[in-house]
């Protein structure tokens, strides 16, 4: 193998450690995902597709006139969720529905995969 594979080997091992380790500290303490590691929002593959902005946004289906505001939302409301693997609070699909479900929400739709997704939920 060349210096070049080996490098990039080790790149992606390094990369694969730190966020195996950041995901492990994460359970135990709260710690939010660090600005650095950004860039995995945004990689192209086809697993992420779904949690880039653009298509966050898209999904949503905004109209003229509506208000955003991702703090929560009083009835008649909408609440987006979206969770990526990378991020090391990831919540499993069904983690999420049981979640919102007890707060009232209901399931509108569903975009995505397993690793990578977007689910919206209506507050009645």
């Amino acid at each position: 193998m060349t210096t070049c594979t080996y490098f990039i080997i080790g790149f992606i091992s390094l990369a694969l450690l730190v966020w195996l380790a950041w995901r492990l500290a994460s359970r135990r303490q709260s710690l939010p995902c660090p600005v650095w590691l950004r860039w995995l929002v945004e990689l192209d593959n086809p697993f992420t597709q779904t949690n880039r902005a653009h298509v966050i946004i898209r999904h949503l289906d905004l109209q003229p006139g509506m208000t955003v505001l991702d703090a929560g939302c009083k009835p008649g409301g909408l609440l987006s969720i979206t969770e990526i693997i990378f991020d090391p609070h990831f919540q499993s699909r069904r983690t999420v529905r049981q979640l919102a479900q007890a707060a009232g929400f209901k399931k509108q739709a569903f975009f995505g995969n397993r690793l990578a997704y977007t689910l919206h939920f209506a507050k009645p």
